[in-house]
């Protein structure tokens, strides 16, 4: 899943530490309850605002699916924030 962030300049991420999560830097597109709400409705991918997890602008997002999920997911915010 790393490696499909790579290709998204506008955000970083804290490399995981073996959880199935990945925490992803939004901070830099907004709000992120916004990000989130708009993100789930615009594109049908759920990703959760980081604060309930002490990390501020970052999102949560889970990688417990199949591969192809994960690709599509990602592809899918990724021409979000194309499109922002």
């Amino acid at each position: 899943i790393t490696s499909l962030f790579d290709e998204i300049p506008e955000i970083s991420y804290i490399k995981p530490q073996g959880a199935f999560y990945l925490f992803c830097d939004f901070s830099k597109l907004g709000d992120s309850f916004e990000i989130a709400k708009r993100i789930i409705e615009e594109v049908n991918v759920a990703i959760i605002p980081g604060e309930g997890f002490g990390a501020p602008g970052f999102m949560r997002i889970s990688y417990a699916t199949s591969d192809e999920r994960i690709r599509e997911g990602v592809k899918r915010i990724a021409q979000w924030i194309k499109q922002k």
